[in-house]
C-alpha cells in the first residue's frame, strides 16, 4: 500500500511537470513569434529645482553649556566635561 501511493504521488507530479513545461513551451513559442515593439522614447522630465529648505551644522556637536548662574549640582565648577563623555 505504501508504495502504491508512493508511485501514484510520483505519476501525478510527473504528469504535472509535462502539462507544465508543454504550456511554458507554448508561450515562449507564442512570446517568439510576436514582432519586437519599441517603447516610444519617454520626454526628458524637467523638474523645478527645489528650494533649500534646512542647513546643515559644519562644525561638529557642541551640547549646550549650563547656565553657571542656575547651577544646582553641588561642587560644579563648569570646568568639568559633560557628563556623556565620562
Amino acid at each position: 500500500p505504501t508504495f502504491m501511493r508512493l508511485h501514484r504521488r510520483v505519476a501525478a507530479s510527473e504528469r504535472t511537470y509535462k502539462e507544465s513545461m508543454a504550456a511554458y513551451r507554448r508561450l515562449k513559442k507564442e512570446d517568439e513569434e510576436k514582432p519586437v515593439e519599441k517603447a516610444a522614447p519617454q520626454p526628458q522630465q524637467t523638474k523645478p529645482e527645489t528650494p533649500k529648505l534646512a542647513s546643515f551644522r559644519t562644525s561638529p556637536y557642541q551640547p549646550p553649556q549650563p547656565n553657571p548662574a542656575s547651577k544646582k549640582a553641588v561642587g560644579w565648577t563648569g570646568n568639568e566635561p559633560p557628563a556623556w563623555r565620562l
